[in-house]
């Protein structure tokens, strides 16, 4: 009898195993289980990213006349998503297009040599808080002191290979700081 039962509920668990299909995880792991409808929280997700991945924070900052910034902190993924809708706009416009200074991203020539790691042709990209900037979205750049800097070459197909070099913050004057990493 004991055998019997024991059969059974070996039997049951590979046939739970049978019936249920694969899930693709977040970070690319495949994992057996049973897909459900609920749904995921990308508030708590991009949590957990920073956790994994770090963030950048930019120091509170007089701007004089544009105001003063208070401190922030933008999770790796918010930074992420701000330089690939960078990158997307040089790639829709090409390798030939050369945006003019009041364009997003636009060339950012390190004046202040703060990504001195950083090689290539490097651009600049607005940077915000809860959303991705977009030009025509109605946020004045303006009032946008932070900026994701990245470097870009272009492949052999005309696609943007980028490289994230860091966060800066429009500091007093024309001047931009680092903003940390941690």
């Amino acid at each position: 009898m004991k055998f019997a039962s024991s059969f059974l509920a070996v039997g049951l668990f590979l046939a739970s195993l049978a019936t249920t299909s694969p899930i693709i995880e977040g970070d690319g792991e495949i994992a057996l289980g049973v897909r459900t409808s609920e749904p995921i929280n990308t508030a708590e997700a991009d949590l957990d990213l920073t956790k994994r991945a770090g963030s950048f924070w930019c120091p509170k900052t007089d701007n004089g006349a544009y105001g003063v910034y208070k401190e922030t902190e933008f999770s790796y993924s918010r930074v992420d998503r701000a330089m690939q809708e960078g990158a997307s706009v040089l790639e829709r416009n090409g390798p030939g297009w050369r945006p003019k200074s009041r364009d997003y991203p636009h060339v950012f020539n390190n004046y202040e040599r703060i990504f001195s790691g950083c090689t290539g042709t490097l651009y600049e990209y607005p940077l915000m808080k809860d959303k991705t900037w977009r030009k025509g979205g109605g946020d004045n750049v303006k009032q946008i002191p932070d900026r994701v800097v990245f470097s870009v070459s272009w492949d052999s197909h005309n696609r943007v290979i980028e490289k994230l070099c860091g966060v800066m913050r429009h500091g007093p004057g024309r001047d931009f700081i680092e903003c940390t990493y941690y």
